[in-house]
């Protein structure tokens, strides 16, 4: 049982390494046209899509505004960010 949850919760530190590395890239302004849409930023999200992406993280994400959803968001990518660094 352990290992399947640390087997989910590797899977789920994956998929929000790569939404950071998204971010990061976009954010150069490289005019590399790949075949992948580049994500939007946080601030031009939807509320759905937000919260959707707070599930990605396993973050909160009930009863809170727009500007909340994102402040969420933005710490959990920080923290990956920097477990991904050690």
């Amino acid at each position: 049982m352990d290992s399947l949850k640390s087997s989910s919760n590797a899977h789920q530190i994956r998929l929000a390494q790569q939404q950071l590395l998204l971010e990061l890239t976009s954010e150069k302004g490289d005019d590399d046209q790949s075949s992948q849409p580049m994500p939007k930023p946080l601030e031009q999200m939807t509320k759905i899509e937000l919260r959707d992406l707070c599930k990605q993280y396993q973050i909160p994400s009930s009863h809170s505004n727009k500007t909340t959803l994102i402040q969420r968001i933005k710490q959990s990518q920080e923290k990956l960010y920097e477990q991904s660094k050690i």
